[in-house]
């Protein structure tokens, strides 16, 4: 099956691994430079959901505008129309 050499030297391999990682440093409890990456990730967050909020008002204030023109082309439209029909009659 296996070797006596090889599964002592997966054990030791194993051993050692577990060592470096038990050494390596980790920790619970993040450093100041990820405090302050993640304050800083929090604050972009923020801006730009604050800058997206500002563009979808001017959005919506644009499209009000747009409407506003729209209907008063269209009352101009209808004035016309309703010029031109005076117009004939009067000719007539």
């Amino acid at each position: 099956m296996f070797r006596s050499k090889t599964v002592k030297n997966l054990m030791v391999a194993a051993i050692l691994g577990s060592f470096l990682l038990v050494s390596s440093g980790c920790s619970w409890k993040p450093s100041d430079e990820e405090k302050q990456a993640l304050e800083d990730a929090k604050s972009a967050a923020q801006a730009a959901e604050q800058k997206r909020d500002e563009m979808a008002q001017q959005v919506r204030n644009l499209e009000n505008q747009l409407n506003q023109k729209n209907q008063m082309t269209q009352n101009c439209e209808d004035e016309k129309a309703a010029t031109a029909a005076r117009v004939a009659n009067w000719q007539e």
